[in-house]
């Protein structure tokens, strides 16, 4: 499945660092890869507006998930989740792209705030998981 453009929703290379359609930055080197990084994708059958309502709806559902900020022109979504025993607490960002005006692409990344955890990997895929399931409650 590829990523598609914030701006003009044209289908984006890997890891590209800008659009080659529009030249608008992307947010290819947020997902970096190491280890205690996690990253996953979904479609939503919703316009990009009601997509954002209804993470925004999930986020709040979830104890441990707080909306830290909305940046509603790029799209993007930060969530604090707090620290645990397992580790001094994660950063998850959705990121959301509109492939038509009724298809919304969801991308996930979360990462350890220190990066330093033996368990922030699987913390990371558990964060991503669990915000995914409260969000396939109302699509």
């Amino acid at each position: 499945m590829g990523r598609f453009c914030t701006n003009c929703g044209a289908e984006l290379k890997d890891n590209a660092d800008i659009c080659l359609s529009c030249g608008s930055k992307t947010h290819a080197n947020e997902f970096n890869g190491t280890w205690s990084n996690q990253t996953r994708e979904l479609v939503a059958a919703h316009n990009i507006e009601e997509t954002i309502e209804i993470v925004l709806k999930a986020v709040s559902d979830i104890k441990s998930f707080k909306v830290k900020k909305v940046d509603s022109e790029e799209h993007i979504i930060y969530v604090n989740v707090r620290m645990s025993m397992f580790s001094w607490g994660e950063r998850l960002t959705v990121y959301l792209n509109k492939m038509d005006d009724n298809k919304t692409q969801l991308s996930f990344n979360s990462k350890s705030k220190l990066g330093t955890e033996i368990a922030a990997n699987s913390k990371n895929k558990k964060n991503i998981e669990k915000l995914i399931n409260a969000i396939n409650q109302y699509i």
